[in-house]
Formats: structure tokens, C-alpha cells, sequence
């Protein structure tokens, strides 16, 4: 059979990605806005899932949105025994998992045979980090 005596080959064709990620205070002192964008060659990457991960335990996970690829949360990491606290932010896109494509082609007489060629294509992982600190609360008595 033809289809057996082919070697296969695989191309891969996968678009480069961005991901941005902010971090900003809320509406209190715990709470912070975490956000960002996914770009492929400065287009949004729409629907896709963004993992967040607060000193290296995921937390949260947020999709991007139609537009401009972007995402919103918020996380409220507290200060740890009312200090200062510096927490690692971490926003990935682990990528797509490859589509498959293969291709045939059909002699005269209709026997089907492989190309032997294969393609996978998606987006490929992206990865941001940054770090935020959050303040003990001071008490003042009056």
C-alpha cells in the first residue's frame, strides 16, 4: 500500500504571540486590578484562556475578549501578618494545542494515497511576569 511506504513529514505553522500584563490598585488597599492584552503580529487573540498564577500557585484564570484581546480580574492578596508583602504575578497563555491537517491524493483509478505531509497550526505560549506589594494597614487612635 502507498500509504504505508511514505515518510511522513510535519510542518508546523504557528503565529508568534504577546502578552501584556498590568497590575493596579483597587478601590482598596487589598485589592488589585490585574489586566493585559494577547496579540498575534498586533492583532487580538480572542477566546483564549490567560492563567494567572500569584507566586507560582495559579489563582485565577480569565479569557480575552473580542476587540482587543484583552482581560480584567481582580485578585486581593492580603499583607502576611500585617507587613509589607511582595507577591510574584505571573499571566501565561500556554498556546494552542496544534490542529491537524493531512492531505491525499487519488490515482486515476480512485486508490487514495497519503502526501505524507502534515501541518499544525495555532498560536504559540506567552508568558509575563511582574511583582506587587502590598502594605500593612496602620491603625490610628484618636
Amino acid at each position: 500500500m502507498l500509504e504505508s511506504m511514505c515518510s511522513p513529514v510535519t510542518l508546523t505553522v504557528a503565529w508568534d504571540t504577546v502578552l501584556s500584563l498590568d497590575v493596579d490598585l483597587g478601590e482598596s488597599s487589598f485589592q488589585h486590578i490585574i489586566s493585559g492584552h494577547l496579540l498575534s503580529e498586533n492583532e487580538a487573540v480572542i477566546g483564549k484562556a490567560v492563567k494567572i498564577y500569584v507566586n507560582d500557585t495559579l489563582r485565577a484564570e480569565a479569557s480575552t475578549r473580542e476587540v482587543y484581546g484583552d482581560f480584567t480580574l481582580t485578585l486581593n492578596p492580603p499583607s502576611i501578618d500585617n507587613k509589607p508583602t511582595i507577591y510574584n504575578i505571573q499571566a501565561v497563555f500556554e498556546g494552542d494545542n496544534p490542529q491537524n491537517a493531512s492531505a491525499y491524493a487519488y490515482t486515476p483509478n480512485g486508490t487514495r494515497y497519503a502526501i505524507c505531509t502534515t501541518v499544525q497550526y495555532g498560536f504559540k505560549p506567552a508568558t509575563n511576569i511582574t511583582t506587587l506589594k502590598t502594605y500593612a494597614i496602620k491603625f490610628v487612635y484618636l
